[in-house]
C-alpha cells in the first residue's frame, strides 16, 4: 500500500493521507475539514423531528376512524423518519440541544397516542398500557427532578432503552398491520408483550439506578462527611 499527499486545500505539506484506508482513517487534522457544514442540511435532523410531531394528531384521527391502514403507512413514516434524522445527525455532525430534548420526546409522544387509542379500542392489554405509562412518568419525573435538584440531565438513551423504544415500535406497528389485516401475527403477541415488559422493566430499573447513583455521588461530593 502506498500513501501520497492528498487534499492539498486542507492537509498542510508534509502531511500524508493513505487513500486506501478510507475516510474513517483519516488523520485528525483532516477529518474536521471534512464535516459537512451546510447550514441547510445541519436543520434537516429537526425538521424530520417536527415532522414527527405533526404527524401525532393525523394518527389520532385516523385511529380514531380505525383506519388502519392509513395509520399504519403514516406510523411507518413516522419510524423512518426517526431512523433518517438519527443518521444524518451523525453522519453531518447536525447534532443539536434542540434534537437531543424533542427528538426523543416526540418518539415517546408518537408511541403513547398509538398506545392509549390502542388500548381504548381493546388491542392492548391494560396492564402493558400501565407499565408503558408509569415508566415514561418515572423518567420524565425523575429527568426533572435532577435538573432542579442537581444539575442539567443530558438525554443519553442506554442500549437497554434503545432496545425497548425499538420493540415498542415494533409490537405497535405489527397491532397496527394486524388491525389493518396486512399481517397476521395474532400468535406472536403474547411472546412481543412479554418481551416488551420485560425491557420496560429493565430500562426503567436502570434509569433509576443510574441517575439516582449519579445524584448521590453529586451530594457525597459537595458533602465529605457523607461518603462512606
Amino acid at each position: 500500500m502506498t500513501c501520497r499527499p492528498s487534499l492539498a486545500p486542507i492537509v498542510a505539506p508534509g502531511d500524508q493521507l493513505c487513500a486506501a484506508a478510507g475516510p474513517r482513517n483519516l488523520d485528525w487534522r483532516v477529518a474536521p475539514a471534512l464535516r459537512f457544514e451546510d447550514s441547510t442540511v445541519r436543520h434537516v435532523p429537526n425538521a424530520l423531528t417536527l415532522l414527527r410531531f405533526l404527524l401525532i394528531p393525523v394518527l389520532v384521527v385516523l385511529l380514531a376512524r380505525r383506519g388502519y391502514g392509513a395509520a399504519f403507512a403514516v406510523f411507518f413514516v413516522s419510524v423512518l423518519s426517526d431512523f433518517a434524522d438519527g443518521v444524518i445527525a451523525r453522519r453531518w455532525n447536525a447534532r443539536t440541544r434542540f434534537g437531543a430534548i424533542a427528538d426523543p420526546l416526540a418518539d415517546k409522544l408518537t408511541m403513547l397516542t398509538v398506545t392509549l387509542t390502542l388500548a381504548v379500542q381493546g388491542l392492548l392489554p391494560l396492564w402493558l398500557v400501565a407499565a408503558i405509562v408509569v415508566r415514561d412518568l418515572v423518567i420524565v419525573g425523575g429527568a426533572l427532578v435532577y435538573h432542579y435538584a442537581v444539575g442539567r440531565y443530558d438525554m443519553a438513551p442506554t442500549f437497554l432503552s434503545k432496545l425497548n423504544t425499538v420493540i415498542e415500535f415494533l409490537t405497535l406497528a405489527i397491532l397496527l398491520g394486524s388491525a389493518a389485516n396486512i399481517v397476521s401475527a395474532s400468535a406472536a403477541m403474547p411472546m412481543l408483550f412479554a418481551l416488551l415488559m420485560a425491557t420496560i422493566v429493565a430500562s426503567g430499573v436502570q434509569y433509576v439506578w443510574v441517575w439516582g447513583r449519579r445524584a448521590i455521588r453529586h451530594y457525597a461530593g459537595r458533602n465529605p462527611s457523607t461518603e462512606t
